[in-house]
């Protein structure tokens, strides 16, 4: 396909054309030489999600206990774990990103006498990044939850719902849900009430 050369204005997130007023979008997998009027016309983007450093931010291991004190909670996967997950958004070919974990993921319920079935998963800082290396940036989040909605936004912005289940969604490397994981950690557990 032959180069083909515009000029655009950006204003509030969007291209239009100064001419026609038309408002324009830049087509997925196309590479742009972008010439600008102004030296400051480019600017680093900030990073996706509130951004953390692991080696140096240290693990709320004392408030996260604190937290979870007289609440049941089972530890599911430890800090440093790896999950994965993939993206199906319409017209898009699907994505496939790793999640480490920077905090032990604990089940939470609020009930002592509550089974790992009707827990929820409690926050637990986490980074996703694409396999693909065209797709470079970090999502930092705050849960998994966070991480996931944050990755979808930020990657495939209008395509598709960015909802959801966590517990169906993420994977580890060998393909077994958390669901299963949550599963497990329930058949394994005795039953201290008699029920």
């Amino acid at each position: 396909m032959p180069a083909s050369l515009r000029v655009l204005r950006y204003q509030h997130g969007h291209f239009y054309d100064p001419f026609t007023g038309e408002r324009l979008s830049l087509a997925e997998h196309t590479v742009y030489t972008l010439l600008t009027d102004n030296a400051a016309g480019f600017v680093v983007a900030p990073p996706v999600g509130k951004p953390f450093d692991p080696s140096r931010d240290p693990l709320p291991t004392a408030a996260q206990q604190l937290e979870l004190a007289g609440k049941a909670h089972w530890l599911l996967l430890p800090r440093g774990t790896k999950l994965y997950f993939e993206v199906h958004a319409p017209g898009s070919p699907d994505e496939r990103f790793e999640v480490e974990l920077y905090e032990d993921l604990f089940l939470v319920a609020p009930n002592l006498n509550d089974s790992p079935l009707n827990a929820s998963l409690h926050d637990c800082r986490c980074i996703a990044q694409p396999l693909r290396r065209e797709l470079p940036d970090l999502v930092y989040g705050s849960s998994l939850n966070d991480v996931l909605k944050s990755t979808y936004v930020h990657y495939f912005h209008n395509l598709g719902n960015p909802a959801a289940n966590v517990f169906k969604r993420m994977k580890l490397p060998g393909g077994t849900t958390l669901d299963k994981l949550r599963q497990q950690l329930a058949s394994n557990q005795p039953d201290l009430f008699g029920s």
